[in-house]
């Protein structure tokens, strides 16, 4: 299986468009999401998922989840709650784990891999 593919604002911000910029010039197809935020938990949670809804929320890296990625945040909710209730260690769970919080940027090694825009400074021109 070949590597992640590494998202568009990424590729902006360390410069590897810049360096290549054939190899991105269809990226302004790529659709975002609508909001860089995963919203409230779903209603069907329990109240023990909704916790662990809020609590992943609030230590995912600001930019990285957006309304369009609820669903493998719920996912990765899931199995954080499976894990936690199990009395068993099940290595399958463990397996999806690391696999969705390598998406979200929740392991060391991922979360270096992710770099947040400074916010643009404001011009005298942006309200024309």
């Amino acid at each position: 299986m070949g590597r992640t593919a590494k998202p568009n604002h990424l590729k902006l911000i360390n410069g590897s468009a810049k360096h290549n910029p054939d190899r991105h010039r269809d990226d302004h197809l790529i659709p975002e999401p609508k909001k860089l935020d995963v919203g409230n938990p779903p209603k069907h949670f329990n109240p023990e998922l909704k916790k662990v809804w809020r609590e992943l929320k609030k230590i995912i890296p600001d930019g990285v989840a957006g309304d369009s990625d609820r669903v493998s945040f719920e996912m990765l909710c899931l199995v954080i709650y499976r894990i936690r209730t199990s009395d068993d260690f099940v290595a399958s769970h463990f397996q999806q784990y690391i696999a969705l919080a390598s998406r979200f940027g929740l392991t060391p090694s991922d979360r270096q891999k992710v770099k947040i825009p400074e916010p643009k400074k404001k011009s005298g021109f942006d309200n024309v």
